[in-house]
């Protein structure tokens, strides 16, 4: 996990992550994945042409981009595993044996790549606060528990299958619309 970040007079911010995760849960050359992260924003109120405003307190624009990981399978899925049970023969009953589970060695990471705009915006000394975010966030190479054919094998496997895309639109508005003031008790 690496984080740099930088911020030049409070005005102009950049936010740039790398983070590598392991786990044993994956196939033999897929048990590492890299997820980075960027992220900036501007804050406009301290500019010059806006700091003297008696209307905006607050305007600042945020752009970001990253990626996360998903591993929430059960524990050794990727192996195969051989069951024994007993059949029935013309001499009687007799050990057997099957595929107990279908692993995959190729079983990797499910991936999340989010990108994300926004905009907060205070007035009037920040009594009007209104926060819009817009994104778009993509899920690839999905965690999928595959049911089998029961002539090959029995149960399922999983595998990387498919992807989700969510888009949408975050508003917030909130009001101070009361000022404090000091009460006295008689």
């Amino acid at each position: 996990f690496a984080r740099a970040t930088y911020s030049y007079m409070g005005k102009y911010m950049l936010t740039a992550t790398g983070r590598v995760d392991g786990s044993s849960k994956f196939g033999t050359n897929n048990k590492y994945g890299f997820f980075p992260s960027v992220g900036a924003a501007w804050r406009i109120s301290q500019e010059k042409f806006v700091a003297d405003s008696k209307t905006v307190s607050n305007l600042k624009l945020r752009l970001s981009a990253g990626q996360t990981g998903n591993q929430e399978i059960g524990n050794f899925i990727t192996q195969t595993y051989i069951s024994s049970t007993n059949v029935l023969l013309a001499n009687g009953y007799n050990a057997g044996l099957y595929p107990g589970s279908t692993g995959n060695d190729n079983l990797k990471w499910e991936t999340t790549t989010q990108y994300d705009a926004g905009i907060d915006l205070g007035l009037l000394k920040n009594r009007i606060n209104l926060t819009l975010d817009v994104y778009r966030k993509t899920t690839d190479d999905m965690l999928f528990n595959l049911p089998l054919a029961q002539s090959t094998t029995t149960g399922s496997a999983y595998v990387n299958y498919g992807s989700v895309k969510n888009t949408g639109i975050e508003f917030t508005l909130s009001t101070v619309n009361i000022q404090k003031k000091n009460f006295t008790s008689g």
